[in-house]
This record gives structure tokens, sequence and C-alpha cells, in this order.
């Protein structure tokens, strides 16, 4: 019988990705390139190892003019890695107000 796999919406937008395990990690940048419901596949230049905690913050543009502009913050755990990409597995996310 077929699996049924979360639905993936190939979403691009840019992001700032930090590693949650370590203090004081640089922000590194990178680009989604597709979200499920369960995970997060980004482009980026920087190294990500696997199991790696990670903090993704999605930009999203304001949806209406009336509206302020939002950030999908992710937190999940880098399950592979390599070739310019990382896929995470999202354990949380929270929608928040982007403050100007």
């Amino acid at each position: 019988s077929m699996v049924n796999r979360p639905r993936r919406f190939e979403i691009e937008r840019p992001v700032q990705l930090r590693l949650a395990d370590m203090r004081d990690s640089p922000q590194m940048e990178g680009r989604t390139v597709n979200i499920s419901t369960g995970g997060v596949l980004i482009q980026t230049d920087h190294q990500i190892g696997v199991g790696r905690k990670l903090e993704i913050v999605v930009r999203i543009d304001r949806l209406s003019p009336e509206s302020s502009d939002v950030d999908l913050r992710l937190y999940g755990v880098s399950v592979r890695s390599g070739q310019g990409c990382v896929a995470a597995q999202v354990k949380k996310h929270q929608l928040l107000s982007r403050i100007a």
C-alpha cells in the first residue's frame, strides 16, 4: 500500500540558520527548497552535520498591505546533509510578527 507521505510545498524563501546546540553559533544564510508538515529542505553553502539541532527562521513577506511581515521560526534536527543542502526534521514551529 502507498504510504501517506506529508505533502511537500515548493516554497522558496530566504532563511537564517543557527546551530541551536552551539553557544554563539554564527548566523548562516540559505533558502528553502521545499517545506512539508514535518520537515524542510534548505539550500545552503554551509556544511551542517547530521544530528545538529537547528533554529531556522524563514522570511515570509506580508500577505496583505495591512498585515505585518511574518517570520516562520522552526526548531528541528538535521537528518540529511550534503551537496549544498540540509534536510531538517521539524520538532516545533512558531509564527512571529517581524519587528520592523
